[in-house]
């Protein structure tokens, strides 16, 4: 099967299911093939943010066909930071997931790109991260004395 027809098969499968992990994985395999470590980094990521959901064990289903036209175009298209930052925004607004969007902006940050709206995500994704460690340690600290 030729480099492009994996793609596409892939590609059907991601349509069928954006979340199906061993199709970003595949995805993932072709961006290292071709060195295109930036993508790889990207698509690393959300593997991990997918993986937080199942670990969650948070019932969801991509019903919003704007984030699942924006993760089929993440494998294959030019620029993908425009992709990288509705990405982005939708793991922190949509799933309340600040990790992902700290390593996405990270990943943006890294690679020299600025962008005043990568920064404002990564300050309010650490700003979450570290209210959920205060609240945490705030109620290990209550059960701790009961």
């Amino acid at each position: 099967m030729t480099k492009n027809r994996a793609l596409l098969r892939i590609l059907e499968i991601l349509e069928d299911n954006p979340l199906n992990a061993d199709a970003w994985k595949c995805v993932l395999a072709l961006c290292k093939n071709n060195r295109d470590e930036f993508r790889a980094n990207a698509i690393d990521i959300l593997l991990e943010g997918f993986h937080g959901i199942r670990k969650e064990e948070r019932c969801f289903v991509l019903q919003n066909i704007h984030i699942t036209s924006i993760l089929l175009r993440l494998s294959f298209a030019k620029k993908i930071e425009p992709l990288l930052k509705e990405i982005a925004l939708f793991f922190l607004n949509e799933l309340n997931d600040p990790y992902t969007t700290q390593g996405i902006c990270h990943q943006v940050i890294e690679h020299r790109i600025s962008d005043e709206d990568f920064c404002a995500m990564l300050r309010e994704s650490e700003s979450l991260i570290k209210q959920r460690k205060g609240i945490f340690s705030a109620q290990h600290r209550s059960h701790q004395y009961r």
